[in-house]
């Protein structure tokens, strides 16, 4: 196994200048909010010293053609498969330095034409260059449905454009969908993101029981955000006076800070122990 580490990696405690609320985040896609909480924290509300964002969305959907091999057909709006394995080639002109997702939305099984059994796997595989993802889907007769039917795999990233990806369904039957979309990310202004949220981070972090404490300078008024999931059980308080803890990017907290050096400290106590 060889592990590597990436140098655009986000720490503990960022910060963002600017924010947008839960109302925009609501209205977009999923490949649009990974790219917005980017470029300023979303918040359920408003926040005192902070600009709301005008933000940049570049991810674009691409044309494409599908062509069927052995074993499957495309018709009114479903995959009719005959054969186990048979497979769905999907052509796009890609980009360069992109990240590029495969999106499928409204799957659903035709169970009429099947009984289903409790063991019955309907796993299709999505194939993109050396990437390969498995969409773990169950119909609803299925002992583990648990309503999904909408789902995006994120293929990875490459500099050279790529052209094809290839859908390959392990188990015959009928897959209805109400549309499939080839997403792609341009990267280009990754790096730049990346060094904006980590231009000023919490620092001399300590992580102890129950407990988060650490220091942070800022030269503007900034909201820090804290890669901690937001829960009702956590207190903050700055340079020892409680704060606000507001819930950020949608599953994480933070607070609004001011200009200038502070410590920060987090205490938790589980709702209702006491």
């Amino acid at each position: 196994f060889d592990i590597y580490k990436s140098e655009l990696t986000l720490p503990l405690g960022y910060t963002y200048s600017e924010y947008f609320t839960k109302e925009e985040f609501d209205a977009m896609s999923s490949e649009d909010r990974q790219e917005a909480m980017l470029q300023a924290v979303m918040l359920e509300g408003e926040a005192k010293g902070l600009s709301k964002a005008q933000l940049k969305l570049n991810n674009t959907s691409k044309d494409y053609e599908m062509f069927c091999g052995k074993g499957v057909k495309i018709e009114d709006g479903k995959f009719v498969v005959s054969q186990k394995n048979a497979q769905v080639t999907i052509k796009f002109n890609g980009d360069v330095n992109c990240e590029t997702y495969f999106k499928i939305s409204g799957l659903n099984y035709d169970e009429s034409k099947m009984v289903i059994q409790q063991f019955t796997e309907f796993p299709i595989m999505i194939k993109y260059d050396k990437a390969e993802k498995e969409l773990e889907y169950y119909p609803t007769g299925h002992n583990w449905y648990a309503g999904k039917h909408d789902f995006i795999a994120n293929m990875g990233y490459s500099e050279e454009a790529k052209d094809e990806i290839t859908l390959t369904f392990k188990t015959t039957g009928e897959y209805a969908f109400d549309e499939i979309s080839i997403v792609e990310q341009p990267m280009d202004n990754f790096q730049e993101l990346i060094d904006e949220r980590t231009e000023d981070i919490l620092e001399d972090v300590e992580i102890l029981t129950n407990a988060v404490k650490g220091k942070i300078n800022l030269s503007e008024d900034k909201f820090l955000c804290l890669s901690i999931p937001y829960s009702e059980g956590w207190t903050a308080y700055v340079d020892g006076q409680e704060v606000e803890l507001k819930k950020a990017n949608e599953m994480y907290m933070g607070m609004e800070l001011e200009a200038g050096e502070h410590e920060i400290e987090l205490k938790y106590m589980t709702p209702g122990l006491k």
